[in-house]
């Protein structure tokens, strides 16, 4: 890879990830991978449906990127609700609960893959999230406030790691 393989685009990232994965692991593997698949596949098609791209899906992770902020919020909204039907079929200790960050930022792309601090900061957003909940940023804010008949909380200005400036994360308060 040479530099001219990098380009810079603005973009909307979706990064999901499961809250208490490795306690449902330690208790039952099989089951674990049943569920995440199938969950997986739930959240592909609910972004493929937004108009958006998965990236990656490593381990308990998926990451997607949309051309706008409203399908991205929206499918998030939708991935939520789902799995969450999804849910109530499961006894309480085995539920996986997915935690969303979203952001709008720059990106650096090599193929088909995402890089740097927009990938991170939503990844950061994510895992400030509550399970069931979504995260995102002021720039996200911005493009859907007034879009979306929302609630919104600001959470605050974040020193989040390995990123040199405070993010601004609100939660979309689900009904």
């Amino acid at each position: 890879m040479t530099r001219n393989d990098l380009k810079r685009k603005l973009t909307t990232i979706f990064s999901a990830d499961a809250a208490g994965y490795s306690r449902l692991m330690c208790r039952d593997e099989e089951t674990t991978v049943i569920t995440l698949s199938d969950y997986r596949r739930i959240m592909s098609q609910c972004v493929e449906d937004h108009r958006g791209r998965v990236v990656d899906a490593p381990g308990d992770n998926l990451l997607a990127e949309f051309g706008c902020a409203v399908d991205a919020v929206t499918c998030a909204i939708a991935v939520q609700k789902k799995l969450e039907m999804k849910n109530a079929d499961l006894p309480e200790d085995k539920r996986m609960r997915y935690r969303i960050g979203i952001n709008y930022g720059e990106v650096l792309t090599e193929g088909g893959r995402l890089y740097g601090t927009g990938v991170n900061i939503a990844s950061r957003l994510e895992s400030n999230a509550e399970p069931g909940g979504i995260c995102i940023s002021r720039p996200v804010f911005g493009r859907v406030q007034g879009l979306r008949p929302l609630k919104y909380e600001f959470m605050g200005k974040y020193v989040v790691k390995n990123i040199c400036k405070q993010v601004d994360m609100f939660k979309i308060i689900m009904d």
